[in-house]
């Protein structure tokens, strides 16, 4: 499976970085979306968007299903992993 990251928000305040991240998965043997995830989240250890972005990705909080239609409206919503 071929993951790509979205970023669909991203905010640093004084040291303080905060993102809300699509986790898109792909089929490899097709390219076609298999499923993806949204989580949210925050991290002092990171300065830079792509280090929280990763970060976030790896240990953000999952976001409810509603949610992450409103912050990636052109992810197909069906394809939500709950």
């Amino acid at each position: 499976m071929k993951e790509r990251l979205l970023c669909g928000w991203y905010s640093n305040a004084n040291g303080i970085t905060v993102a809300i991240v699509a986790v898109v998965n792909y089929r490899k043997d097709t390219g076609a979306m298999f499923d993806w995830a949204a989580y949210i989240g925050g991290s002092r250890l990171t300065e830079h968007q792509e280090d929280c972005v990763e970060e976030v990705a790896r240990k953000g909080c999952k976001m409810t299903k509603k949610d992450a239609a409103h912050f990636f409206p052109g992810l197909d919503i069906t394809r939500y992993r709950e």
